[in-house]
């Protein structure tokens, strides 16, 4: 894979449970893990969502409803041009972004299956490809 010209990261995951980033990252072939981020919640994010140029071409957020900023960070990357793969979101906010999202209990398969579903034809990320 050749150098990325995104400023941080590839893949943007926001999530509580380290295994759970740790499952995520298998699931993304062709990733170098140094092109991955994982942070716990939202607001430890604040330096990224000020960096104009912080646009992975992934964000995985696990939703929590108590987030107040959720909405404004998931609009923010997607106004910056990243594929979102929410977890356990309502309806609605699946509906409003029309993304990808999964609900918790899932799979390593269900993970790669919709992974492998999402369109990174826009940003550039190549999903599989060997990172050698």
């Amino acid at each position: 894979m050749k150098a990325s010209s995104r400023s941080v990261a590839d893949v943007l995951i926001v999530t509580e449970n380290f295994i759970e980033a740790a499952d995520i990252s298998d699931a993304i072939p062709g990733v170098s893990p140094d092109r991955i981020v994982h942070i716990r919640e939202l607001h430890a994010g604040g330096h990224f969502w000020q960096n104009p140029k912080f646009a992975p071409a992934l964000g995985v957020l696990s939703y929590r409803r108590s987030e107040t900023s959720f909405n404004a960070v998931a609009r923010l990357l997607v106004e910056r041009g990243s594929a979102l793969l929410l977890l356990d979101p309502s309806p609605e906010v699946q509906a409003q972004f029309e993304c990808a999202a999964l609900t918790r209990p899932f799979t390593a398969a269900d993970l790669t299956r919709t992974i492998a579903s999402i369109d990174f034809s826009g940003n550039g990320l190549k999903i599989g490809s060997d990172p050698g």
